[in-house]
């Protein structure tokens, strides 16, 4: 190898390790502003929480129990009544499209990212299209 491959080599190195370094510090930083927690139980939505704010959220209900907490931009499943609590190992989720489940309990928490302009006040999907 020549002095210019190293050279060449050194900066595209130093390239891709700024542009991971930045995408990491807009998805810490600026990815958790407009974001929501969205609890479902048995597949309908019940509550719709900030993930800015800190606070717990407790759903009893046909004889299951848990608790969400969100705290420091993250939400996790402090407890639950599920005898396997992979609800609870699963530990604070902070990145849109994530989501914890308690399948014994009909439990998602799911995170979603909320524009002003393009969220759907209802929470609710629309078809923008249909092909045959």
């Amino acid at each position: 190898m020549k002095r210019l491959d190293l050279i060449i080599i050194a900066v595209v190195l130093a390239l891709a390790c700024t542009a991971l370094f930045m995408a990491r510090l807009s998805a810490s930083s600026g990815g958790k502003e407009g974001m929501q927690v969205e609890i479902y139980y048995r597949n309908v939505l019940i509550e719709r929480l900030d993930l800015n704010q800190d606070q717990t959220f407790d759903i009893e209900r046909d004889g299951i129990y848990n608790r969400i907490l969100i705290q420091d931009g993250a939400v996790y499943v402090a407890e639950a009544s599920c005898p396997d609590q992979v609800c609870v190992h699963t530990g604070a989720q902070s990145l849109s499209g994530s989501r914890i489940a308690c399948l014994p309990n009909r439990l998602v928490v799911r995170l979603v990212a909320v524009s002003g302009d393009s969220a759907d006040p209802e929470g609710e999907d629309h078809v923008d299209i249909v092909t045959n």
